[in-house]
């Protein structure tokens, strides 16, 4: 796993990357890496390394607590998850559910 990490990492955190179906990860990784796990492998390593695509829902209203105290602030902000910004318009969809 740890030789093959950083490859599975650039390939999972791509935006719109799947980890299952056709172009995923796993199939992927098969195809061109003879790397073969299944997908509660990967989600038991990508744990182990702690990696996520996405916050949890307090995640995101602590989130827009401090985007809300840098914006009184006079201060414009980005937002990185796993060195990747994410997009004001997807923070907007997520601090409103």
């Amino acid at each position: 796993w740890e030789s093959q990490k950083s490859t599975i990492l650039e390939l999972y955190l791509r935006p719109k990357s799947k980890l299952q179906g056709p172009g995923g990860v796993i199939e992927t990784m098969s195809e061109q890496h003879q790397f073969i796990a299944t997908k509660s492998q990967y989600e038991a390593r990508f744990r182990k390394w702690g990696i996520r695509k996405n916050l949890r829902g307090d995640e995101w209203q602590i989130l827009n607590k401090k985007l809300e105290r840098r914006k009184m602030e006079g201060k414009q902000s980005d937002v990185y998850i796993n060195e990747v910004i994410i997009p004001k318009s997807k923070i907007r969809k997520e601090i409103r559910r």
